[in-house]
């Protein structure tokens, strides 16, 4: 579901560590800035209508709020064949790393399996194969392997960068981006700064909210989301 904020992001004299993350977030009443804002709480937060599904199955990929799950969260779970895999792209590509149009995005997600599983979360084309798409930003993670990728990617032309970062099973994790608005790309792991992209940032291309998961092994792998957060200046 898409909200508007109704003032400063966290701008307090209050905030303390990585909670600074949104306090130069400048953000007001009014209609300078679009915003897209799920917190997945219950049923209503999400329809699968919203999103164009792209699931590779030999059984049933589900999705579905999380039960009883802290803060909420909606729940993406794959079936047991290895590559079993589940894509979700919100409907309309409403973003894009437009000339003098500033950024911010953050996702807080959790994975079953650190290792035997791959995932992508950011902006995409409207592709069925986000892994493998020509026009992202975002966040990877590679079967057998525990790092967090930092991607840019245009014209099918990549920029990757390790983060330093690992994911660890079943434990959330901030991934966060900011486009400066002219040139860069500063990718985020839990708010501190992990990475900077000059190159091959898809800056002639609208993109969509995208979150894909997919099983490194065959045994079921799943992935919680427990928010998502886009805004951007008009």
């Amino acid at each position: 579901m898409a909200n508007r904020t109704t003032g400063p992001q966290l701008n307090n004299s209050l905030n303390r560590g990585n909670r600074e993350w949104f306090s130069n977030l400048p953000v007001q009443p009014g209609p300078d800035y679009s915003v897209y804002f799920n917190d997945f709480l219950n049923t209503a937060d999400y329809a699968a209508a919203d999103w164009t599904i792209t699931t590779v199955e030999t059984g049933t990929a589900t999705e579905a709020i999380a039960a009883d799950e802290l803060n909420g969260g909606l729940k993406l779970t794959n079936g047991t064949a290895d590559d079993d895999s589940d894509s979700l792209q919100l409907n309309q590509e409403n973003w894009a790393l437009g000339a003098g149009k500033r950024m911010w995005m953050e996702v807080r997600l959790k994975i079953s399996d650190a290792t035997q599983s791959d995932f992508f979360v950011g902006l995409n084309i409207t592709d069925t194969t986000p892994l493998v798409t020509s026009d992202r930003v975002g966040f990877q993670k590679d079967d057998g392997s525990t790092a967090i990728l930092a991607k840019s990617e245009k014209d099918s032309t990549e920029t990757s960068t390790d983060s330093l970062q690992v994911v660890v099973a079943d434990t959330y994790v901030k991934l966060g981006m900011y486009w400066d608005g002219m040139s860069a790309v500063a990718f985020f792991v839990n708010r501190n700064i992990v990475a900077t992209h000059t190159t091959n940032n898809p800056d002639n291309e609208n993109l969509a909210v995208t979150v894909h998961l997919q099983n490194g092994e065959a045994a079921a792998k799943n992935a919680t989301i427990d928010y998502i957060y886009v805004c951007q200046e008009r």
